[in-house]
């Protein structure tokens, strides 16, 4: 669920699900989630793909998150010099995330946050990101969640600022019983709204650091984009008991 932009090569991440399975899997485990997941919109198409590997204690639990974006935006205005000539730019981006979770009953609270990132399409490093989600355990391994994150980039003489409001509901399903593990698979259904702020230099430099003869530097530009999507998401997780917990789980 989550934020899905591009204003000029970048793609921001855009799943901030809840990280824990939910259930008696949240707590005293370690958990390797991964999903797959495609979203659409008036204006744009997204494809994104995570992993993420936590921890969880009774009520804390700590994770590292990587997602990788692959989106597709309508024709839109030239940033950093590049003028796009057609409808269905591509761009992409990985973006790393730290995970720290708090966990009090029923409710998760987790944030996001990360210091770097880069994307393609365009050239850009993420100057910083942070993003928080909340959860609540319906029981049956399924949660229902919503929240918000905004991201930042560098790119070369541009600046880019992208935020988005999410909500979604995630459900597992029990899979195969491993000799010290517990499969379990789902999906997850979200709805995004978000916004992207860019801000261009206008310069078209050559390598050296000038104008080429003949070209005159684009104008200023300030882009600022609306979106809205809806994303469906495939889930898989090997969880991990700690201490002596894999019988509790039944």
């Amino acid at each position: 669920m989550t934020c899905v932009v591009a204003v000029e090569g970048c793609a921001a991440p855009h799943s901030l699900a809840p990280p824990l399975v939910g259930g008696p899997f949240s707590r005293e485990a370690a958990t390797l989630n991964m999903s797959a997941g495609y979203g659409a919109g008036v204006s744009r198409r997204a494809f994104e793909t995570s992993f993420t590997v936590m921890g969880s204690g009774k009520w804390f639990a700590l994770g590292a998150t990587g997602i990788v974006t692959v989106l597709s935006t309508p024709k839109l205005a030239p940033l950093n010099g590049f003028q796009r000539s057609a409808p269905g730019h591509v761009t992409g981006g990985f973006t790393p995330l730290l995970r720290p979770t708090l966990m009090l009953g029923p409710v998760t609270l987790s944030a996001a946050f990360l210091g770097f990132g880069f994307g393609a399409g365009g050239g850009a490093i993420a100057a910083g990101s942070a993003g928080g989600t909340l959860g609540v355990d319906l029981g049956a391994l399924t949660t229902i969640y919503a929240g918000g994150h905004i991201q930042g980039y560098l790119v070369t003489k541009d600046h880019l600022i992208q935020d988005t409001l999410f909500c979604g509901v995630q459900k597992y399903f029990y899979g195969k019983r491993l000799p010290r593990a517990q499969v379990v698979w789902g999906f997850s259904g979200e709805a995004v709204y978000g916004e992207a702020f860019g801000v261009s230099s206008g310069a078209q430099d050559t390598p050296g650091g000038t104008l080429a003869p003949g070209v005159k530097p684009d104008p200023p530009l300030t882009a600022d984009t609306k979106y809205a999507l809806v994303m469906l998401k495939l889930n898989l997780a090997f969880v991990f008991p700690i201490g002596d917990r894999f019988s509790s789980w039944y």
